[in-house]
């Protein structure tokens, strides 16, 4: 089978090498037999077919270019260009021989010059195309610039406003008498800018009073600050004791809900030991700190420390008592603005007073002196006693005493007018921290001291919304034993409260009732009103707490104040309140009286 394939292939080959030895036999008869004629036919058409193979070969290497893509729209930017007019007229003139037109080397010089330009237009046109991209990358390299200087822009103005809105929301809240944890920050901050009382505490105190929620929130607060304020150190500080106070509260709540072991600490260091250890740290100054800060990390990296837990826990320690150190000091800078400026305003008021009396009696003196020398006759009448020789008295008034240079003059010591100095300012401090006391005091007391009675009839005075009704539904509580009933006879304090009550104009309501025939009234929010004229502690405001009731769907609110006043407790609705002030709620402990006044949520069904 495979030597009868071979013997196919080898039989093929020779029929075509006798057919090509045939066609050249055959070929070379006809040259001998062709006349000129023919000869000169069968050159020109081989002549022809070389040239229109050369041509269609300088098609295809025409730049790439073909008459159907080609960036110039030329549908004939292959075929030969034959300016005939001007050809006929060199002809008829005589200048250039008609088979001139027909010489290759003629043909050749064309294309080759029609080839260089199309070069030279590819070439200008990648050129153009390349500046073009260019310059458009700069273009957008430049508006992309702009437009990352515009934004930075925005977003610094952004942020600048921002922080003003924060800050002239806490004026407002300050103004108002209802400031929020950060608001009494911002205050303690700019004492010496905002015309309002000096703050004495220092601002970390105001973290021991919060729950975690609050110290949650007020830690939002401070990393705003912290982000977009200038006082950095000010604000890390608060954002440091603010961390550790959450910390701690969060484990206080983890002891109450496990069973932890007796006396230990998150930080490794026994309750026993802890105060002791801590006392190091009280009375530090800030640079004191820092260095005993060094000092214990030298010792943890060196690893010379017997215990690196216990010095770890201590470093932690450090360092939020190294944060109290600087915001005392900040604390104590700016009292000394603030306290500087109230100087300088009452000294300039004291001189101004003075001015003005020196005045006073500037004008009442030369009222005397114009009515006593018109008495006498005028000025010229001293002079006439004088040569009479009875007016020396009247000489050594007129005559000013000669001021002697060598007389000794008190010089004021620097030092001792420094320290009379600080120790009128330390004068000052006192004088206005008893007054801004006092005035403290002023706020929780009223101006005039009024009775429950008359405190109840003012409050029953008031008009009341068409939604609104009288509310006393008082909770008996339990015999409770005060520490202070031996000293204070305990009394229950009077109270007039009231119940808002409205439709809730829900789906159902909405498709069962109409204002013709309204559904049931339910109760949407309450009014206390709790009476302590007489409160022994008036610093101390009154509180209320959530307490469980017999029922899930009620709750009851028990007051607790100082002596005398004993608790009082009230059952309301078990739903969640509204603690927005626009939505009504307020608690606030003025003038002897507790007002606690809240709104429930109202929840709308969406799909």
């Amino acid at each position: 089978m495979g030597r009868s394939k071979d013997d196919d292939r080898k039989r093929k080959r020779e029929d075509r090498d006798r057919d090509r030895e045939k066609r050249k036999k055959e070929k070379a008869l006809k040259k001998l037999l062709e006349t000129p004629d023919e000869k000169r036919r069968r050159r020109l058409e081989k002549k022809e077919k070389k040239a229109k193979k050369r041509r269609q070969k300088e098609q295809e290497s025409l730049a790439g270019y073909t008459n159907e893509a080609n960036p110039f729209g030329d549908a004939n930017l292959t075929d030969r260009f034959v300016w005939k007019l001007k050809r006929e007229k060199e002809i008829a003139s005589g200048k250039v021989h008609p088979d001139d037109f027909d010489d290759a080397k003629t043909e050749r010089m064309l294309r080759d010059e029609r080839l260089r330009e199309l070069e030279k237009a590819k070439k200008r046109r990648v050129e153009r195309e390349k500046e073009r991209e260019q310059w458009e990358a700069e273009r957008d390299r430049m508006a992309r610039e702009r437009d990352g200087l515009s934004y930075d822009d925005w977003e610094k103005q952004e942020q600048t406003f921002n922080l003003e809105q924060a800050k002239r929301r806490s004026e407002i809240r300050i103004q108002e008498g209802r400031p929020k944890p950060i608001d009494i920050l911002y205050k303690n901050l700019n004492m010496d800018v905002l015309d309002l009382d000096i703050e004495l505490n220092e601002p970390y105190k105001i973290f021991s009073d919060l729950s975690l929620r609050e110290l949650e929130e007020l830690r939002k607060d401070i990393l705003m600050y912290l982000q977009l304020d200038s006082h950095k150190e000010f604000w890390q500080s608060l954002r440091i004791v603010c961390d550790d106070e959450i910390e701690q509260l969060r484990q206080r709540e983890e002891a109450e809900h496990q069973a932890r072991r007796q006396g230990l600490e998150a930080s490794g260091v026994h309750k026993a030991v802890s105060e002791d250890v801590l006392a190091v740290f009280r009375g530090k100054t800030y640079e004191d700190l820092s260095r005993m800060q060094s000092q214990i990390m030298a010792k943890i990296t060196a690893g010379n420390a017997v215990d690196p837990e216990y010095w770890e826990g201590l470093l932690a320690r450090l360092v939020v008592y190294k944060a109290k150190a600087k915001l005392r000091d900040i604390h104590a800078e700016l009292l000394r603005r603030k306290l500087s400026q109230l100087e300088a305003g009452q000294m300039l008021e004291e001189v101004r007073r003075t001015v003005e009396d020196q005045q006073g009696q500037d004008d009442e003196a030369s009222t005397t002196a114009a009515g006593t020398g018109l008495s006498s006759g005028g000025w010229d009448e001293p002079e006439a006693s004088a040569a009479g020789g009875g007016g020396e008295d009247d000489d050594e008034c007129l005559s000013p005493e000669l001021v002697n240079e060598t007389d000794d003059v008190e010089v004021v010591d620097p030092e001792l007018d420094k320290q009379r100095l600080e120790e009128e300012r330390q004068r000052i401090m006192e004088r206005e921290a008893k007054k801004l006391q006092e005035s403290s005091l002023a706020l929780t007391s009223p101006a005039v001291k009024l009775s429950d009675a008359e405190l109840y009839q003012i409050e029953s005075e008031r008009s009341m919304d068409e939604n609104e009704e009288t509310f006393s539904t008082e909770v008996a509580l339990e015999g409770k034993k005060y520490w202070w009933q031996d000293k204070y006879r305990p009394r229950k304090p009077r109270y007039y409260n009231r119940v808002h009550t409205g439709y809730e104009w829900n789906k159902y309501n909405q498709s069962h009732y109409d204002h013709d025939n309204p559904p049931p009234k339910t109760v949407q929010g309450y009014k206390f009103n709790v009476f302590y004229p007489d409160l022994i502690d008036k610093q101390k405001a009154p509180r209320y707490f959530i307490e469980p009731s017999d029922s899930p769907d009620t709750c009851i609110i028990r007051f607790h104040a100082g002596p005398p006043y004993e608790d009082v407790a009230f059952k309301v609705v078990n739903r969640e309140w509204e603690y927005s002030h626009k939505r009504g709620f307020k608690c606030v402990f003025d003038r002897g009286i507790m007002h606690l006044w809240f709104n429930f949520k109202r929840y709308r069904y969406r799909r």
